[in-house]
């Protein structure tokens, strides 16, 4: 059956990474962020392996752009076939003392970490569950963190959120059961991309390091002492749609996939 899968943060990172895992004859992947161009440079490249794609542009700490692209999906569902897979991406994190605000940051850190990393995928989950219930199908997953899991310094903001947005993932997969409709988390640790570049500049910038040094440290922070490729991420996102787990908090960390419930206490 043709559907839709919408991935936020699509347009860069682990976000590119998952759009091109889900590329498939069957499946039209709409690329969502707020840079339009960049997703559809994504989307080009899904069609040019022989896959369908669509470029969406989304701020999902915008309440008119959630409906907008809401709207937008209305009107590709009647050439694309329905909505099922949706999978929440996007995020941001913020370098700053759990008593601080970080330098330069316009606006409280608290309310920007909780608007990218959790109200956002929480509403844009609202705005296409009672769809999928209707139906009687869909996989939701939501990319969240390790930090998700378990607290790490200088981000408490940003592990307050994802801490929320697993807890929203187990307790709305209850609520789920037996629908047809399934929620589920990935919680990666360290992962060799562009947002852990910038840590690194960040990181090495502050105690006078490398970057390669930097890189280092975060590899060792991981409990597989090698930092996760995106693409591990990637598959690890499509084995949850395709397996269809609900309530399921998958961990990765440089070693075999494991489950949250084996997460050591820190």
């Amino acid at each position: 059956m043709s559907h839709l899968a919408l991935v936020t943060g699509g347009s860069a990172g682990i976000g590119r990474a998952i759009c091109l895992a889900l590329a498939a004859p069957e499946r039209t992947v709409l690329v969502a962020s707020r840079r339009l161009a960049a997703c559809e440079a994504v989307a080009e490249q899904i069609r040019s392996v022989g896959g369908r794609a669509a470029a969406l542009e989304l701020d999902v700490t915008r309440a008119d752009s959630i409906a907008a692209a809401a709207g937008r999906v209305a009107e590709l569902e009647d050439i694309g076939g329905p909505l099922t897979e949706l999978v929440n991406n996007a995020g941001a994190v913020d370098v700053h003392g759990a008593f601080e605000q970080p330098a330069g940051l316009a606006g409280d850190v608290w309310k920007r970490q909780f608007d990218v990393n959790f109200h956002g995928p929480r509403r844009l989950i609202e705005a296409f569950i009672g769809p999928m219930r209707s139906r009687g199908i869909g996989r939701i997953v939501n990319v969240a963190s390790a930090a998700g899991l378990r607290a790490f310094p200088s981000i408490a903001a940003y592990v307050a959120a994802k801490h929320a947005m697993v807890g929203y993932t187990r307790a709305a997969a209850m609520e789920l059961s037996g629908s047809g409709v399934t929620m589920a988390a990935v919680c990666p640790y360290y992962v060799d991309s562009p947002m852990i570049d910038r840590g690194a500049a960040e990181l090495a910038a502050d105690r006078g390091w490398s970057r390669e040094r930097a890189l280092a440290e975060f590899a060792g922070r991981n409990p597989g002492g090698r930092l996760l490729s995106m693409d591990e991420v990637a598959a690890a996102v499509v084995d949850l749609l395709k397996s269809g787990c609900n309530g399921r908090v998958l961990v990765l960390d440089g070693g075999p996939p494991r489950e949250a419930s084996e997460e050591p206490e820190p």
